[in-house]
């Protein structure tokens, strides 16, 4: 059977299938779908392009950033992670863009000649300093350069041995108001309480673990001082120790904590802290250093006491600082005290008189006795 699939259109006189209007349809709704396609992917092409963009603009702009808003980097501080402290002369030119510096970089400066500070400054004549160049170079490595490279010595030699931390002559005498003082397990320095600011202890104040070794790293520091009343009423106005009175804390380490001193740090005869050819503390036993820790004084020191006392119009503080000066073996508060209880001024005739006489016969003197004031 055939069948016809044309049809005669009497109004335009055309002949038309309906198979060749379908296959136009299709192909139009075709390359519609196509345009749409590549409309969409070069759109979506478009929007990735940009975001590639804007993330590239963002790593570039990235260092930019973290230079201007992020904290510098921490440079100056120890092996044990603790702050390093730095002095610097009040007249040296460029104190006050290396102070910037110091603390950018975690350290600290301080306004005195203190044990554990670096002294710093670009005078060639002031010996056992570290040039200022230091600063700059720990800053560009981003961390801390061998610090001998930078030191000035009499000869060479005097390197390895040499202490760079020149201790105030009168510090025994200085108060601790006036610089920040260590504390051995945080790592951190805080500021000194005034006496003002300091009040008394109520009620029960047990000391902790943390407060223990603190008093023991500061002892280690001035071995010579442990006996001393003035060293103790120091500590007691430190934050660390801050509610404990002095004779509290000189009662926790006799009692509790000198059995655990096992070594202390090497000082010189000046009582300055000494530091082997890295810049490190020397540890050493309590056997290895006889006659340090406790000084007593001998009929020598009391004949000398005397001398200088009867030639002197004022028994001031400028006497004490001249007979520390002059003998270093005691502190200048250990010759005070020296005078204070043992010597008046009948004691200092009669006992000048009384060795002078001694060394004639060739027979060893008694030391000063105490006086009742």
């Amino acid at each position: 059977m055939n069948y016809n699939y044309t049809t005669f259109d009497d109004d335009d006189g055309r002949y038309t299938t309906d198979l060749s209007e379908a296959t136009a349809r299709a192909a139009e709704q075709a390359a519609g779908q196509q345009q749409q396609q590549y409309q969409l992917n070069r759109r979506t092409q478009m929007e990735a392009a940009t975001r590639q963009a804007q993330e590239l603009s963002k790593e570039v702009e990235k260092p930019k950033m973290r230079g201007r808003f992020d904290p510098p980097k921490t440079i100056f501080v120890d092996k044990d992670n603790k702050t390093m402290l730095f002095y610097i002369p009040k007249e040296e030119p460029n104190r006050i863009k290396y102070r910037e510096l110091i603390i950018k970089h975690g350290g600290l400066l301080v306004d005195k000649q203190i044990p554990t500070a670096y002294h710093l400054s670009n005078n060639e004549k002031m010996l056992g300093y570290f040039k200022l160049k230091f600063i700059d170079d720990c800053i560009a490595n981003g961390g801390l350069v061998p610090l001998l490279d930078y030191g000035t010595y009499n000869i060479p030699e005097d390197a390895g041995a040499f202490d760079p931390l020149i201790m105030n002559d009168l510090s025994s005498d200085i108060t601790l108001e006036q610089f920040p003082m260590e504390n051995a397990s945080t790592g951190k320095f805080t500021p000194i309480l005034s006496s003002a600011g300091s009040s008394k202890r109520k009620g029960t104040n047990r000391f902790t673990a943390e407060q223990d070794e603190f008093i023991l790293e500061q002892v280690r520091m001035k071995p010579r001082y442990r006996h001393s009343h003035q060293f103790y009423h120091d500590l007691s106005q430190t934050r660390e120790l801050h509610g404990h009175t002095g004779n509290s804390i000189r009662s926790r380490y006799r009692r509790h904590l000198e059995p655990l001193l096992s070594f202390v740090y090497k000082t010189d005869d000046r009582d300055r802290l000494m530091r082997d050819g890295n810049a490190n503390l020397i540890k050493v036993g309590l056997n290895e250093i006889p006659g340090t820790l406790k000084n007593k004084f001998t009929a020598e020191d009391d004949y000398f006491l005397c001398s200088e006392a009867i030639k002197s119009e004022n028994i001031n503080y400028t006497f004490f600082s001249n007979l520390y000066r002059k003998r270093s073996s005691h502190t200048l508060n250990s010759w005070r005290d020296r005078y204070r209880k043992y010597v008046d001024e009948d004691t200092i005739p009669q006992y000048i008189e009384y060795y002078e006489n001694c060394m004639e016969l060739g027979e060893e003197p008694q030391c000063l006795t105490r006086v009742n004031k």
